[in-house]
């Protein structure tokens, strides 16, 4: 459990980099337009 729960929080972690990472380019193309 211990080892599933560690890779679903890891999983996590890349998800909320990456949604992070498209509001940071979604955010400077709104503002360079």
């Amino acid at each position: 459990m211990m080892r599933s729960n560690s890779s679903f929080t890891l999983a996590m972690e890349i998800y909320l980099i990456c949604s992070m990472q498209r509001r940071g380019i979604a955010n400077a193309f709104l503002g360079r337009t």
